[in-house]
């Protein structure tokens, strides 16, 4: 849900890792995906890169696909 004055990014799946383990700062479990996303950016000459972390609590691993917006 978007909340006023948020605006909405497409991106482009480059690739994705599944991490799971232990944290090291609280101790606590996790199970997650590390998303790759490619997406046009103002001022940026080509496209603006990130990685975005996504808890398997809001998004599965198999239901993220590579090549897709």
């Amino acid at each position: 849900m978007y909340k006023k004055g948020e605006s909405k990014v497409k991106v482009l799946v480059q690739g994705k890792e599944k991490l799971k383990g232990t944290s090291k700062k609280t101790g606590q479990p996790f199970d997650a995906t590390l998303v790759h996303v490619s997406y046009d950016k103002k001022g940026c000459e080509g496209v603006a890169c990130d990685s975005i972390f996504v808890s398997t609590d809001i998004c599965d691993f198999s239901d993220i696909i590579v090549g897709e917006v």
